[in-house]
């Protein structure tokens, strides 16, 4: 995907995260605000913690690329926060990743498909003070 779509795409839905959420805007307002000049360098951006915090956010929340490919190198036991049952019953709490097998749900010619803008609103592994997605 050209980095100006994923650049685009980004702006695009901090902006709706702006609307959705106007005292956020107006708290990154009255920082940006504190600035000197309109044409702040990347020091003077840098410097800006609760833009850095607004940027990440946006970018959890609402990723530019939905998802992505991985392939592993090794096999690999990930354990879980929480277990599950498979289909056939047994209740696992680790997810084994073995070449040329990855992932319980998907097997896909050693591919697994992980989706950011899923894990991204999930409260289990981020915090409970999320804003709702």
């Amino acid at each position: 995907m050209p980095l100006t779509v994923c650049s685009s795409t980004a702006v695009s839905w901090t902006l709706f995260a702006f609307a959705c959420h106007p005292t956020v805007q107006a708290k990154l307002r009255a920082e940006l605000r504190t600035c000197p000049t309109d044409s702040p360098t990347m020091d003077q951006l840098n410097s800006l913690p609760y833009l850095e915090s607004v940027v990440r956010e946006a970018l959890r929340l609402y990723a530019p690329v939905s998802g992505t490919h991985r392939i592993a190198m090794h096999d690999a036991e990930i354990p879980l926060q929480k277990p599950f049952t498979d289909k056939q019953g047994v209740l696992r709490g680790t997810v084994r990743y073995e070449k040329p097998y990855l992932g319980v749900a998907l097997r896909w010619d050693g591919l697994t498909f992980s989706w950011m803008m899923a894990t991204g609103c999930q409260k289990a592994i981020w915090w409970s003070s999320l804003l709702e997605c």
